[in-house]
């Protein structure tokens, strides 16, 4: 699927430290995948992908919008991810604290994930 390319491409530029041409591919997954909305592996797909787009704009320097696509990537149920032992995230965790973080993702209430 289109979605999975775009996603596995976005994360190899990330592994590059290529934040802003993977933060174009992950854009562009989200817009491949709009028909999908309701189906939930689609949904957790997605989340993942706004996840990474918040480590990509925290690198960049883009504090708010880094936040608010962690905030999204919560709402969408983001799993399996740790935003306190995320390099990529350190920035924002830097600015609002790391309690913070774990509220956007929704796991300020189970530390032991």
């Amino acid at each position: 699927a289109e979605f999975d390319a775009l996603s596995t491409e976005g994360m190899e530029l990330m592994e590059k430290k290529k934040y802003g041409d993977a933060l174009k591919k992950f854009e562009f997954a989200l817009t491949v995948d709009e028909k999908t909305e309701g189906r939930q592996e689609i949904s957790l797909e997605k989340a993942d992908v706004a996840y990474n787009m918040s480590c990509c704009y925290a690198q960049l320097g883009q504090i708010d919008v880094a936040l608010e696509w962690l905030r999204r990537s919560g709402m969408w149920g983001v799993q399996g991810v740790n935003p306190l032992n995320d390099e990529d995230l350190e920035p924002l965790a830097r600015i609002y604290g790391k309690e913070m973080l774990l509220e956007m993702v929704g796991m300020e209430n189970n530390h032991d994930r």
